[in-house]
C-alpha cells in the first residue's frame, strides 16, 4: 500500500505584462500521491489499472518582494496553471529519500550504541 505525504515547496514565477516583469514567489503546500502499480485479477476482484503519481495542492501563498500579496483572479489563475508539477514531484521524492536516509542513520547509530554498550 502506498502512502501519500505532505510537503512544501517554493517556486518563482515570472509574469510579464504591459512591459513590466513581476516575480511572484509561490509557497506551495501539497500532498504527493505516489504511483500505484497495476494489481492482477483475483477471485475477489478483476484487478486495478496502474495509477500515475499525482500532486494535490493544499495551500498557496504568494509573495512579491518578500511581502504577502492578494492577487487578482486572472493572475491567480495564470500562476496556478503555471506551477511546475514535475518540480513538486521531484521535491517530494527528494524529501522522502532524505527521510529514509535519516531513519537509516538513526538505526545505524542505535545499533552502534547498543553494540558499544555490550563491550
Amino acid at each position: 500500500m502506498t502512502r501519500s505525504s505532505k510537503h512544501s515547496s517554493m517556486q518563482e514565477i515570472e509574469v510579464c505584462f504591459n512591459g513590466y516583469m513581476l516575480v511572484v514567489e509561490a509557497h506551495i503546500d501539497f500532498t504527493f500521491h505516489p504511483a500505484v502499480p497495476a494489481t492482477p485479477p483475483s477471485y475477489a476482484s478483476g484487478g486495478d489499472p496502474p495509477e500515475g503519481a499525482r500532486i494535490e495542492i493544499d495551500n498557496l501563498e504568494f509573495l512579491v518582494e518578500g511581502a504577502p500579496v492578494e492577487l487578482p483572479p486572472w493572475l491567480l489563475s495564470f500562476i496556478e496553471d503555471n506551477i511546475d508539477d514535475d518540480e513538486l514531484m521531484e521535491d517530494a521524492v527528494r524529501d522522502i529519500e532524505a527521510e529514509k536516509d535519516e531513519v537509516a542513520d538513526f538505526k545505524r547509530r542505535q545499533m552502534r550504541d547498543d553494540n558499544l554498550g555490550r563491550l
